[in-house]
């Protein structure tokens, strides 16, 4: 619960959560619950738990992207959270991957190649161990790797299904921040 009340600060103050609404902790402590309990049937009728099958993939490096579907938001944890997640979407993808951060399976099968991410993530925290053991106070906290920077996947929020499309030319500033669904030729 630390980890997203120092994620909580380095927003800006309209991002505070209003009087009388659950806390951001709580609502990710709700969101990884989630992630690790939606099950959905599979084409033959077994239960498949969703979220967690895309978090192995993502932790197999088969995949970077991570699709939440507000739908299955609403479904499993109510309409109120699901409203609140598109209401405020850009500070609910970090709740939601600091909860993938946190139930995020270890790796099932071997990684392929090191990149050069890998070579560099070792050598920072190889940096960081020989300051931390030369330092009198220990690590200092703000030489950490941002969570951001660490992470191999994206989150993205999908929208409703039952939400309209709105023309492009329709699109305003209310819609800043939440899902959209766009009308349009390309």
């Amino acid at each position: 619960a630390k980890h997203w009340r120092e994620a909580s600060k380095t927003h800006m103050q309209t991002d505070a959560a209003p009087a009388g609404d659950n806390t951001y902790d709580e609502d990710g402590e709700k969101l990884g619950a989630f992630l690790q309990d939606y099950t959905e049937e599979d084409e033959v009728g077994n239960p498949l738990r969703k979220y967690m099958k895309v978090l192995e993939q993502v932790a197999n490096r088969e995949s970077r992207r991570v699709d939440i579907e507000l739908d299955d938001v609403a479904e499993h944890m109510g309409e109120e959270m699901a409203e609140k997640v598109r209401r405020n979407t850009l500070r609910y993808k970090e709740i939601i991957a600091c909860a993938i951060d946190n139930v995020l399976p270890a790796p099932t099968a071997a990684a392929a190649d090191r990149d050069v991410f890998d070579v560099l993530m070792e050598e920072r925290t190889r940096a960081a161990a020989a300051a931390a053991s030369d330092a009198v106070g220990g690590v200092d906290p703000n030489n950490k790797v941002p969570a951001e920077l660490t992470r191999r996947y994206q989150v993205f929020v999908l929208p409703r299904v039952k939400d309209k499309s709105v023309p492009l030319r329709q699109v305003k500033a209310k819609h800043i921040g939440s899902p959209l669904t766009l009308k349009g030729i390309v």
